[in-house]
């Protein structure tokens, strides 16, 4: 992915929204909790690499990228993410290049 098509990307990221699927194009599923999600979604619009992000919820809002939080937030964070990583086991494709697995790709569907 070239810089340009990176910067577009990043440029469509909306803060502060009601609901955490709304924060990043192309996403795909999201693993929402009380005080964070979980969020997957193409890395770009032409690319099914499976990206990670992480959201934290303020206020009823939700922010992208997860900032520092209470310890007492770890338990639930580690749930979503564990949630993601089974739901990526089983309905992604490894993404494979030269016979090395670099991560995942959302299936064609």
């Amino acid at each position: 992915m070239s810089w340009g098509e990176r910067f577009e990307d990043t440029r469509s990221i909306k803060r502060a929204v009601s609901d955490p699927k709304d924060i990043f194009p192309d996403t795909k599923m999201v693993f929402k909790g009380e005080c964070h999600a979980v969020i997957l979604c193409w890395r770009s619009s032409k690319d099914p690499h499976i990206c990670v992000n992480f959201a934290t919820e303020d206020d009823e809002s939700w922010f992208p990228y997860a900032n520092g939080f209470s310890a007492a937030w770890l338990p639930a964070f580690l749930e979503l993410v564990l949630k993601a990583q089974s739901w990526i086991e089983i309905k992604a494709e490894p993404h494979m290049s030269n016979g090395k697995q670099y991560g995942w790709k959302f299936k064609n569907d």
